[in-house]
């Protein structure tokens, strides 16, 4: 896929299309990402926006880690958190920054690489 057809997923196929194939919680996870990306879409960045971009992102990658994490680790036996280590990447962690980013340099679309991808 290209950045145009994520963006395209993500922003209004994914939430109709997953509304009742996944369960709520996952959903509600997908949806937020979604709202995130949506903001940072913006031209302009109100002080409220970037406060809904810091609450979004932190409960975003909460509940991911919740779900992809934590959540499977304690399905079994196995208390060794290795085997669901690999979902815990860089790039939902760096989510949480945000927030600080669009507060220092403007709106993601100023400093942002979608363009050239």
């Amino acid at each position: 896929f290209k950045t145009a057809e994520w963006k395209a997923f993500l922003l209004v196929y994914g939430p109709a299309f997953l509304l009742h194939a996944i369960p709520p919680e996952y959903y509600k996870n997908f949806k937020d990402l979604s709202d995130l990306y949506s903001l940072l879409l913006n031209r302009t960045t109100s002080h409220e926006d970037i406060r809904r971009i810091r609450k979004l992102s932190t409960r975003f990658v909460r509940q991911y880690q919740y779900l992809f994490y934590t959540q499977f680790n304690n399905m079994g036996t196995n208390v060794d958190n290795l085997p669901r280590l690999q979902v815990c990447t860089l790039q939902p962690h760096s989510l949480l920054h945000l927030a600080d980013d669009v507060e220092n340099w403007g709106p993601a679309s100023t400093f942002a690489q979608w363009l050239p991808e």
